[in-house]
């Protein structure tokens, strides 16, 4: 399988410092928006609903890859190479239990420069067969705060 750059993006757990290297990364999707509520009120049009905001803009970042055994190793010198290690690796020790792990994500057909902030969500489909896995992750950019 030749991958390019393009098709490549990386996220590091800043709290260990361990990185993954995604090496075959399809659409590439960036999110941003304010999020409200709307109330909508009995017998009236939509354009008399009220809307509330609560928060600033927010920005998502997500993506869909393939994890494949191509003998390379896609965790900076940890020797993570077969798909069951690199999945192990990317639950186990990037997307941690920790609850302020903060991330950065590195997406160099997009540079604008890295990205900070944390992990939301990662899919990995079960089994698609031999050699290959695919999954989805959501990026949340920002900060850790406390209420």
């Amino acid at each position: 399988m030749a991958v390019t750059t393009k098709d490549m993006a990386s996220i590091t757990n800043q709290s260990n410092s361990k990185l993954f290297l995604f090496r075959a990364v399809v659409p590439f999707k960036l999110k941003k928006f304010q999020p409200s509520i709307d109330i909508p009120l009995i017998n009236t049009s939509p354009e008399n609903r009220f809307i509330f905001k609560f928060t600033g803009q927010a920005q998502d970042v997500s993506f869909t890859f393939v994890l494949f055994d191509d003998g390379d190793d896609c965790s900076n010198f940890n020797n993570i190479v077969t798909v069951k290690e690199q999945a192990e690796y990317l639950m186990d020790e990037i997307f941690t239990k920790d609850f302020d792990g903060l991330f950065t994500l590195a997406v160099p057909s997009q540079y604008t420069g890295d990205y900070t902030g944390v992990i939301d969500t990662i899919d990995l489909d079960t089994n698609v067969g031999g050699n290959v896995r695919t999954g989805t992750i959501t990026f949340k950019r920002g900060r850790i705060g406390g209420v």
